[in-house]
């Protein structure tokens, strides 16, 4: 399982991307599970961020943070 760091919409769209490969789901399956369209799958996966996921990453980006993507019960998954 990869551990991904995330600074742009192009960094979160290949860990999205993988993560969901890697739990051996198609974008179909995923959104069902998750309850969202699979057409916003698509966009995310595409690196076609929301104005939302935008902000979030220029706000971590102005603190001097980038955001980090681990699988649950990785050791540094803070809720472990």
């Amino acid at each position: 399982m990869a551990v991904w760091r995330v600074s742009t919409p192009a960094q979160l769209s290949a860990a999205l991307s993988s993560a969901r490969r890697e739990a051996g789901m198609t974008q179909e399956e995923l959104a069902a599970w998750a309850h969202v369209n699979r057409r916003y799958l698509t966009v995310l996966e595409q690196g076609r961020a929301s104005l939302q996921v935008q902000r979030l990453l220029d706000v971590l980006n102005v603190l001097g943070y980038d955001m980090v993507i681990v699988p649950k019960g990785h050791p540094i998954d803070p809720a472990r």
